[in-house]
């Protein structure tokens, strides 16, 4: 098992890389401020692919809980949103409401049920126009809560034409039910989960490089406190039954938040739901080297299977 650990380690390392390559001297993403109903904006980093057939169909990433775009943009090798642009597949990368250069409204506003129609707008906005042009399809990805947000979202609206769930399941792991949230909370209603929770939860210690556990560490940000009392209850819980556009479900076997299950099942009223479980990884899967890349090719593979 430990020659094969290393083996995949390190094709992962060089598939990685090679993708960081090619997308290393890439223009820097264009922001796009989308004002939303209430007041608050998003802001968006559109990433195009080197040569854009317009109308073609689009990937919405929306990040998780303490993160924010540039998780999708983090380090050479690990850059999703430039490389699947790279790989031919415009992306829209947000900083959701409460992160980055997004509104920072009060914190205990953003449930998942605000988030979620927060997406819902900018999605609006895109069908409308707002990049330029209109895609022929929008499919939404999110990662652990930015999952959560995205299947309340699609489950919602249903004004996306595929879902992709990153790190979430259905369970959480019996160790998360130790933590003392109320630390969390008693801080305000933006609050900071610090190193340690971060580095044990978020990464796979044995398949994860420190550089880039203590570079995600040193340029996290604060959460919202209404977004972690929405995981907590497990509010996305029903929504998984309501999307009706094709899934795919990308799990991390390491994961330390989420029990990785196949929840294939519980999306019920999808017509077309791809389970995939990822090896030798921890819960960011984005920055694990045994998974960063496969996920970015099936990723591609998927939609362009699909759309």
């Amino acid at each position: 098992m430990g020659k094969l650990r290393a083996r995949v380690f390190a094709f992962g390392i060089l598939v990685a890389g090679c993708l960081g390559f090619s997308v290393a001297a890439g223009a820097s993403p264009g922001p796009v401020q989308f004002n939303l109903q209430d007041g608050n904006t998003t802001v968006g980093f559109r990433y195009d692919p080197p040569h854009a057939h317009r109308g073609g169909p689009l990937l919405i990433m929306i990040h998780g809980a303490s993160d924010t775009h540039t998780v999708f943009d983090f380090f050479p090798g690990f850059r999703a949103a430039p490389e699947l642009a790279a790989l031919g597949l415009p992306v829209l990368s947000l900083d959701r409401v409460g992160y980055g250069a997004s509104s920072h409204p009060n914190g205990d506003t953003l449930n998942y049920t605000t988030s979620a129609g927060y997406v819902h707008e900018v999605i609006q906005q895109v069908r409308g126009g707002a990049l330029g042009d209109v895609p022929s399809a929008i499919v939404l990805l999110g990662p652990s809560a930015g999952a959560d947000i995205a299947i309340v979202e699609a489950g919602t609206y249903h004004d996306v034409d595929g879902l992709i769930v990153c790190s979430n399941t259905s369970q959480l792991q019996p160790a998360i039910f130790q933590v003392d949230v109320n630390a969390w909370f008693a801080q305000g209603d933006y609050f900071d989960f610090g190193v340690d929770f971060r580095t044990q939860f978020f990464y796979a210690a044995p398949f994860a490089i420190p550089f880039l556990i203590n570079l995600d560490n040193a340029t996290r940000s604060l959460v919202p406190r209404a977004e972690i009392q929405s995981a907590l209850t497990n509010f996305a819980a029903p929504f998984r039954g309501q999307v009706t556009a094709p899934v795919l479900l990308m799990q991390a076997d390491h994961d330390a938040i989420f029990i990785p299950l196949d929840d294939t099942a519980l999306f019920s009223s999808s017509p077309d739901v791809h389970f995939t479980l990822l090896h030798f990884t921890g819960h960011k899967i984005f920055e694990h080297p045994a998974a960063h890349a496969l996920a970015v090719l099936d990723i591609a593979a998927w939609i362009a299977e699909r759309f």
